[in-house]
């Protein structure tokens, strides 16, 4: 849920890490991402601008597999990853998300899945400071809310 939080982009860029170890099934594994406007390229601000630092979607992923015998590898994102468009059409803090379940792709991140239709990774390099580890706790789902009817407003004029 919004991982990591917003930061100053030009300043710094923040990274997560997650051990998935568990998630790691057999000799043959897929990694699968989706992205959203987010912070970067979303609406932000009380001006109703968007795409303040960039305009592109990215994603910079890597990971570090240890095998039983001591031996290292590393995977990390390039242009011999896939993409494509999914059911997503738009996501932001602000103004929510669009869905067109029609989009959806069955089994896309599984590692049976055929992507060669899809298109190879482009090289991105946004204009962002250095990778950092976040410094705060991470933004936190404190309560969930049922969709329903509007509440009804009452307006109080105040005069002086």
């Amino acid at each position: 849920m919004l991982s990591p939080g917003w930061t100053s982009y030009p300043n710094r860029l923040h990274f997560v890490t997650n051990d998935v170890t568990a998630l790691v099934a057999g000799r043959v594994n897929a990694i699968g991402a989706i992205l959203g406007d987010g912070w970067f390229r979303g609406y932000l601000g009380w001006d109703g601008k968007r795409a303040i630092y960039g305009d592109q979607l990215g994603l910079l992923a890597q990971l570090e597999i240890t095998y039983t015998d001591g031996s290292r590898h590393t995977i990390v994102t390039d242009t011999t990853w896939q993409t494509s468009f999914g059911p997503i059409v738009s996501s932001d803090i602000y103004n929510g998300e669009t869905y067109d379940g029609r989009a959806t792709i069955d089994g896309w991140s599984s590692a049976e899945f055929d992507a060669m239709v899809w298109d190879a990774a482009e090289n991105f390099a946004p204009n962002v400071g250095a990778l950092v580890a976040p410094l705060a706790p991470p933004v936190r789902r404190t309560q969930e809310l049922t969709a329903g009817p509007a509440p009804s407003i009452r307006r109080r004029l105040l005069r002086s």
